[in-house]
């Protein structure tokens, strides 16, 4: 279902049978114990919440809203207890100009610490469960990604719609181009760095709502200050007329034009009679067909039914154009100005 419904407390009781009682000290995880090593007190929330999201997510039903705040608020508990019985040791490291110091946790007991708060919260809410707002927006979500001729995968995505029941915005450090996207409400925010790419289709035309930016990576550090790490940002109200969102890397964009994907994408849903699950990688065939070789990751979030899509183009290309301009395609690729601020 692309609209969640209200979750339920059932998964909860399965949850709590496979786990009646407590972690005790040096029993084994629930998850797997890589990357169980040192962790320092901002690696914290992320780190422990997709080690949850992977226990939760697996095979147990818990709706991703559901799993989204029963994380959320183990991570809080956690965070709000002293983390010091669970220091290891003090780092010092040489910053711009200043020596930097910070602790280093055990990241195997704090895990185990979490593993009970999380259980702990599961109990509470298997008992009453608190008021969730579920998603209101349509969102179908087809994802696509291939190594390609490179020797190794380096792009990385990840899919969150509940990002705000999750965890609130953090930094993040990297070197490579990104780019990223959160809706809130009717508001599109976008933010990114080099030549990955966002755009918005609406009523079959393409809108390039970032282009390209001298931003070029998180961290060339032979490059800078001639190259900003800084993000670029801007954002948009949405009407309820847009058909989908595509992010997309720079492999991607090399090979493929961006008045081009309207066309792609259109194709395949004539193909598969509505089905957008694939048309990511749709998408990223044709790339590769047309002489990619960098790593490519193409995300497509369609925000009104597929359906819905491919049945308002074919009545539009059988309705003649009012403009009357033969020379336009019909999915003409458009430049966008920003509805909001940056």
């Amino acid at each position: 279902m692309a609209l969640e419904l209200e979750p339920s407390a059932a998964p909860l009781s399965s949850f709590l049978r496979d786990f009646p009682a407590p972690l005790g000290p040096g029993e084994p995880l629930p998850w797997s114990s890589a990357g169980s090593g040192a962790l320092s007190r901002p690696e914290v929330p992320g780190a422990l919440a997709e080690r949850a999201r992977s226990l939760l997510g697996s095979s147990r039903d818990v709706s991703p809203l559901l799993a989204a705040s029963l994380i959320h608020a183990a991570v809080e508990e956690v965070l709000q207890t002293d983390l010091t019985e669970f220091k290891l040791q003090n780092v010092e490291t040489e910053g711009e100009g200043d020596e930097e110091s910070f602790t280093l946790l055990d990241g195997e007991s704090l895990q185990r610490c979490f593993f009970n708060k999380l259980r702990d919260v599961c109990s509470k809410w298997q008992k009453q469960l608190p008021p969730l707002r579920p998603l209101t927006r349509f969102l179908l979500v087809s994802i696509h990604a291939i190594r390609n001729a490179r020797r190794k995968m380096e792009d990385r995505h990840v899919l969150l719609p509940e990002f705000n029941q999750l965890f609130g915005l953090s930094k993040l450090r990297s070197g490579t181009t990104g780019v990223s996207a959160l809706i809130v409400g009717n508001k599109l925010h976008i933010a990114w760095l080099g030549d990955s790419q966002v755009m918005l289709v609406q009523q079959g035309k393409g809108c390039d709502i970032n282009g390209t930016s001298q931003t070029r990576t998180r961290s060339d550090i032979c490059q800078k200050p001639y190259v900003s790490g800084d993000a670029d940002g801007d954002s948009f109200e949405l009407t309820g007329s847009e058909d989908y969102l595509l992010l997309a890397c720079d492999g991607f964009f090399d090979a493929i034009k961006p008045h081009e994907v309207v066309d792609l994408v259109l194709d395949h849903l004539m193909q598969t009679e509505g089905v957008g699950l694939k048309a990511a990688e749709r998408l990223v065939a044709a790339a590769k067909a047309n002489g990619s070789s960098d790593n490519i990751t193409v995300l497509v979030v369609f925000l009104r039914d597929p359906q819905d899509i491919l049945a308002d183009c074919l009545r539009d290309s059988k309705s003649p154009r009012a403009d009357g301009d033969a020379q336009s395609s019909p999915f003409n690729f458009l430049s966008c100005e920003a509805a909001g601020t940056q």
